[in-house]
């Protein structure tokens, strides 16, 4: 919480808490929907939500307000963060993510809100550059098929092939390729695979991608010894044999008998966005 001298001047509504003005901030700090929390008194606050509060005017009578920001340190700011330049608080919730952007001029604070929400069956991530809907999509028919069509399906979906930008998605793209092997798996190969994003170039380690938000193969966690192949013509998939970490092979692979299947592609569809 970032507290300062400021008064409430445009809302809808908010809830009375007769507390202390240290547990009004933690009851904010602690509240998944609270945004901004207000002095009434040393044994009273209003506490105002997403959505409820838009304009505070800045005072020079000691009047509190604290408003909900993410700071990287446990150290307070030198010089006030609101001044400088907007500064965006993102929250996770549902597969939504719930924004509150705040934002000072002429003696103002305005606070402006927006919800990005994700298609059935995909998960949100927050990504260094972008908010992305993640999904695993499978081939029908035939249930394994090559990464061109890997591709051709995301697009069918809104989407371009992708890939893991982070720890948090990786994990993801891992549980659910062991999910899908009991759910997706008809013919019983050995392992069931998946395209992700990534299409070989000349020379080695030098791949062209869809998808420009996931920062190339920064985040790709390499199976031992790979990549595998030099040269045009080969693509990445996620998980290798051992059941965990990206690979290489030829971009026309569909199957090898009964052991691997290449079941679908990983892909980032669209997202949509709304201002509350």
């Amino acid at each position: 919480m970032i507290v300062f001298s400021g008064t409430p001047r445009s809302f809808k509504s908010s809830q009375t808490v007769t507390e202390s003005w240290d547990a009004c901030l933690r009851y904010c700090r602690g509240a998944d929907e609270c945004v901004v929390a207000f002095k009434v008194s040393d044994n009273e606050c209003h506490i105002f939500n997403f959505g409820e509060i838009s304009l505070v005017e800045q005072s020079r009578i000691g009047d509190e307000i604290a408003v909900k920001m993410y700071i990287s340190s446990d150290v307070c700011p030198q010089s006030h963060p609101f001044l400088a330049s907007s500064i965006n608080f993102n929250r996770i919730s549902n597969n939504q993510l719930y924004t509150t952007s705040i934002s000072f001029d002429s003696g103002f604070y305005s606070l402006n809100y927006s919800i990005t929400s994700c298609p059935d069956n995909t998960k949100l991530f927050l990504r260094e550059t972008a908010t992305v809907c993640i999904a695993l999509f499978l081939f029908e028919q035939p249930l394994c098929n090559t990464q061109l069509e890997g591709s051709a399906l995301c697009k069918r979906n809104n989407g371009t092939l992708t890939g893991p930008a982070n720890n948090n998605e990786y994990d993801n793209i891992q549980a659910q390729t062991k999910l899908f092997f009991n759910t997706s798996n008809p013919e019983k190969y050995q392992y069931l695979v998946y395209w992700i994003d990534g299409t070989s170039l000349a020379g080695k380690n030098n791949y062209e991608f869809e998808d420009p938000t996931h920062n190339g193969t920064v985040n790709y966690k390499w199976a031992p010894d790979t990549p595998t192949f030099s040269g045009i013509g080969y693509c990445l998939y996620n998980p290798n044999p051992s059941g965990l970490y990206i690979s290489d092979n030829t971009c026309n692979a569909r199957s090898f008998v009964n052991a691997f299947c290449w079941r679908g592609a990983w892909c980032q569809v669209g997202n949509s966005f709304e201002i509350v």
